[in-house]
């Protein structure tokens, strides 16, 4: 049997946080190596991704998880399939909010659980790497030199930060918001700006554990309005 990696952060939170149940969905799975750990969750697991090289990597790394390629904005499963719909840090990629949430109310059946984590909107998200080609352009072309591609704006559109307001007014009646924690504050982002930054240089495997425990510590902190990610845990309603 293959050795999981250890997980830090918002990861083992979603993981721990995620409820036992009969039948799981992970929506946007990527190769599965997180998906696989939701065996201990759930009865029978689903991943699924759009990206076609990913589900191919997963369907061979990983036994015992069913890997579906598919859009989020419709979801290949009959109505009320799942317990469980997990969604780590996938909310904020995919084309269209709403037709995505539709879909996972649709899969879920009545008190199902939505455990969901995205960036929040916090006090230091002005820090997200993802978006420093958008916020700060010519620190983040002289910052990446010859790796530099102007296509990256296309490639990774501008990475989504969510408050608790607008998730609720996203889910409206379908779901109830039963826990949430809003984790990590500026430590959070710093580290992953240093670590994309090392590895860019090769540099960045000696340090990214320590930066990697870093991350975990802070994450652990509840900061309220102020945090940098949000993670929640959202009951479906289908009784109104």
């Amino acid at each position: 049997m293959t050795r999981l990696p250890p997980v830090y952060d918002r990861i083992r939170k979603i993981v721990d946080w995620t409820p036992k149940s009969g039948k799981l969905l992970d929506l946007g799975c990527d190769r599965g190596d997180i998906t696989v750990r939701y065996k201990a969750k759930a009865k029978q697991v689903f991943g699924v991704d759009n990206n076609p090289d990913a589900i191919r990597d997963a369907k061979k790394l990983h036994k015992g998880v069913t890997f579906v390629l598919a859009q989020g904005e419709k979801l290949p499963f009959p109505d009320n399939s799942f317990d469980t719909v997990v969604m780590g840090d996938v909310l904020e990629h995919v084309a269209d909010e709403e037709q995505t949430i539709s879909e996972v109310y649709r899969v879920l059946k009545p008190n199902g659980n939505l455990v969901l984590s995205v960036p929040h909107k916090g006090l230091f998200r002005f820090l997200d790497s993802f978006n420093m080609k958008f916020a700060f352009p010519r620190v983040y072309k002289w910052w990446k030199g010859k790796k530099y591609n102007k296509k990256v704006y296309d490639i990774q559109p501008w990475h989504r930060h969510y408050s608790l307001a607008e998730l609720k007014k996203l889910f409206g009646a379908r779901f109830a918001v039963k826990r949430v924690h809003r984790g990590g504050l500026i430590a959070y982002p710093v580290a992953w700006i240093l670590g994309d930054a090392l590895s860019d240089i090769g540099k960045g495997n000696f340090i990214r554990k320590p930066m990697d425990l870093v991350r975990h510590a802070e994450y652990q902190i509840g900061f309220g309005p102020l945090g940098y990610t949000i993670l929640i845990v959202a009951q479906c309603r289908k009784d109104f």
